[in-house]
């Protein structure tokens, strides 16, 4: 039994057979939500999108996009309560943040040709189309501030027994 992973950009595949990925992390966790569009037809499967350390926060890598639109929907399905997409349709632009609405009135976000990742910011309702590789804290687009990584912060232990002190 082997785990394949096909890296069409770079020509390369991998084969592995303990449970690893290439580059040695994990293996990414397959979410429910996903990305459907020009670049399936507007019908499942949809682009899988994949969990990251940050709660309510996925993303599909290097998406090959044709010329067209697309919307982030849960469970490869058509559900008001799970189908996401921009206040009023309209094309949006590469390395940008923009705010979603739930619902069958959200409108198609569209995109010229190319490949993205695109990030899929649950908790704030938001879309964040990248250059491959660029991370979401430098994306433009207004007040936009980057969900937090919980591993990047600093935690600490705190209550009477120390003055609530971090020290």
């Amino acid at each position: 039994t082997y785990d394949v992973y096909l890296d069409e950009a770079n020509s390369k595949a991998w084969f592995i057979n303990d449970g690893s990925y290439p580059g040695g992390a994990d293996a990414p966790e397959a979410s429910e939500w996903g990305i459907v569009g020009q670049v399936n037809g507007w019908s499942a499967p949809d682009i899988t999108m994949y969990k990251t350390a940050t709660e309510g926060l996925f993303v599909a890598y290097n998406v090959a996009m044709p010329d067209g639109g697309f919307k982030i929907r849960a469970n490869g399905e058509w559900n008001d309560a799970a189908n996401y997409g921009l206040p009023t349709a309209g094309a949006v632009e590469v390395d940008h943040a923009y705010d979603l609405i739930c619902g069958g009135n959200s409108g198609d976000m569209t995109l010229v040709a190319g490949n993205y990742d695109i990030w899929f910011d649950l908790t704030n309702s938001k879309v964040y189309i990248m250059t491959p590789g660029k991370p979401i804290s430098e994306a433009e687009g207004g007040q936009v501030e980057a969900p937090v990584d919980p591993a990047t912060l600093d935690w600490y232990l705190v209550g009477q027994f120390n003055g609530w002190s971090t020290a």
